[in-house]
């Protein structure tokens, strides 16, 4: 996992100003982005301690309502390529910060 630069990129996506909400939007979706596809790695190698720290990073970092849709729109991604349950992502989706607005 390429852990480094996903970390490094969400530092720097904290602690920017953006000027414009679009780009932030934009830089958000990217390093989620980033995030499911080293997930769809973890998950086909079938590596449990990369799926786990990953699923822990998304949720940490999940907390809005423009996360969560960000979130729900890449897992069912996966759940249409069969590597995720639809039931999984139900839970998964149920222990994020953002629960209450699902």
């Amino acid at each position: 996992m390429n852990a480094l630069k996903i970390v490094s990129a969400l530092s720097k996506f904290y602690s920017r100003d953006f000027q414009a909400e679009d780009e932030e939007q934009a830089e958000n979706l990217r390093i989620k982005e980033m995030i499911f596809e080293q997930l769809e790695a973890a998950i086909l190698s079938n590596d449990s301690r990369e799926i786990a720290d990953l699923t822990a990073l998304i949720l940490e970092n999940t907390g809005c309502v423009e996360d969560i849709e960000i979130v729900e729109k890449l897992s069912e991604r996966l759940v249409q390529k069969g590597l995720v349950l639809p039931e999984a992502l139900k839970n998964f989706l149920h222990d994020s910060a953002c629960n209450r607005w699902l």
